[in-house]
């Protein structure tokens, strides 16, 4: 049973959490690594959709990934992002 001191701690703590933006993650054009890959050009209207309904989006740089190196793939995305969707 956990002491009421830490209980009450803790509903402190979720009451001043404030809900993070979602984000959207796609593939990036591996031409042009700031635009959408344009295979996925369906994602890339959703993601408009869903940057109108308030979410924010960033691009992966899936050949980066492919080749290894995650840190390069994500290096667009931002660090304390929150909730993430990957649509690629």
């Amino acid at each position: 049973m956990w002491p009421a001191a830490a209980v009450r701690r803790l509903r402190r703590h979720d009451r001043r959490r404030r809900p993070r933006t979602p984000l959207v993650l796609l593939s990036g054009d591996p031409l042009r690594p700031r635009r959408t890959d344009p295979q996925f050009a369906a994602e890339a209207a959703e993601a408009a959709a869903a940057r109108a309904a308030g979410a924010a989006t960033a691009v992966l740089d899936h050949e980066a990934l492919l080749a290894g190196d995650a840190e390069r793939a994500v290096s667009r995305v931002p660090r304390a992002a929150g909730p993430v969707w990957y649509r690629g």
